[in-house]
């Protein structure tokens, strides 16, 4: 064999040789450390960041194939006001996969996979309209309910909805190979407006999350507002689309069943609709919507209707809509919607297309035309 040849084989051996011992290497280490012994400084870097008391009251396991970080129980406490409140953020477990050649070559930490174990959020706006939130930025850019919060130490701050605010953050990059979501709930307590708003039983699962592209999403959760006689149940799959910034989702091509029930009082059974739909956009800045393509078919009909508005506190929508069979006061009944019309024996089968709004905790339905507006009146 030639000198060359030879050399440039022993040379291609060392450097393939070479990620392996350090990976070998790597191993080693971590099979000796004891990352238990870490807490004190997560802990103090957390609180550091949060300005809330964080303890990790389960282990820390670390495993390398694949390159695993498990954490257990962990508990975020509430900020100075808030002391009787339950903790704000109980985790029962996080387990993060990291790529470990990214950390080796590169030194560079690249989550992988995030899986979070019955997370527990707690959101308290008190009497005085200070809420327990606001300088957690990015909780706060997902709540879209309280259109103004206030800091507990006073100071006004809007970041979810101020232009200003939104052009001052610098927007970092993030995406997953997968996110999964198992038994989450959420708590909003409104002491100044005396409403809480409930998630419960949330479980998510998506692959490929990247911003500004969709990816696959499967969820089901239960929704209640105290101030609602309705508990929503949906299942769905959908494909959703998130911009960098956590203020404008897109919902494409979901399909899924919904369940409604309603409180004891109204002695009605639940009601189980299917629903189907094209596209779904929420602004959370702007608390907009906008939706084409619904569908939902249950209670021996049918609705497709394309609408825009607003949500929050209050709704404020208007659109159009197809109806097949739709029993009014068997719906408004059922689903305890407020129907202008639900009593009118000219509205008690509906067939057709129409416009309609929800305004002023009402919703009305009016024909699009003239005709269909007399033959409606029966004249």
């Amino acid at each position: 064999m030639h000198p060359t040849k030879k050399w440039i084989k022993r040379l291609v051996l060392v450097l393939a040789i070479i990620p392996l011992l350090i990976f070998l290497a790597f191993v080693g280490a971590v099979s000796f450390i004891d990352f238990n012994g870490y807490k004190p400084q997560i802990e103090k870097e957390v609180t550091d960041y949060t300005g809330r008391d964080f303890k990790i009251e389960g282990s820390i396991d670390v495993s390398v194939l694949p390159f695993t970080f498990s954490v257990g129980k962990s508990i975020l406490s509430q900020p100075k006001g808030y002391e009787n409140e339950p903790p704000q953020l109980t985790i029962k477990q996080v387990e993060i996969e990291l790529s470990i050649w990214e950390l080796l070559l590169n030194k560079r930490l690249q989550v992988k996979t995030v899986e979070l174990v019955e997370p527990q959020l707690q959101l308290v706006k008190n009497a005085q309209g200070q809420d327990n939130w606001s300088d957690l930025p990015h909780i706060s850019k997902l709540l879209p309910m309280l259109p103004r919060a206030q800091h507990a130490n006073g100071l006004s701050v809007n970041m979810p909805f101020v232009a200003q605010a939104q052009a001052n953050q610098i927007e970092l990059p993030w995406s997953l190979q997968s996110l999964v979501v198992t038994n989450a709930s959420l708590q909003l307590d409104d002491q100044q407006e005396h409403y809480q708003v409930e998630l419960q039983k949330l479980n998510l699962f998506a692959l490929d999350i990247q911003p500004d592209q969709a990816f696959e999403l499967r969820g089901d959760f239960a929704y209640h507002h105290s101030l609602s006689p309705r508990t929503i149940v949906f299942r769905m799959t959908t494909a959703l689309e998130i911009d960098p910034s956590l203020q404008n989702f897109q919902f494409n091509n979901w399909q899924g069943l919904v369940k409604v029930e309603l409180k004891e009082e109204y002695a009605t059974p639940e009601v189980h609709l299917t629903t189907k739909g094209s596209v779904m956009k929420l602004n959370l800045r702007n608390k907009r919507i906008q939706v084409e393509q619904l569908q939902l078919s249950g209670l021996n009909g049918d609705v497709q209707t394309n609408f825009t508005g607003y949500f929050g506190a209050e709704l404020n929508l208007q659109g159009e809509m197809t109806a097949s069979k739709l029993d009014l006061p068997n719906w408004s009944k059922h689903l305890a919607l407020p129907m202008l019309q639900k009593d009118d024996p000219k509205w008690q089968m509906v067939n057709g297309e129409y416009r309609w709004q929800w305004q002023n905790g009402a919703i009305e339905i009016k024909p699009y035309s003239a005709e269909e507006l007399l033959k409606q009146d029966g004249q």
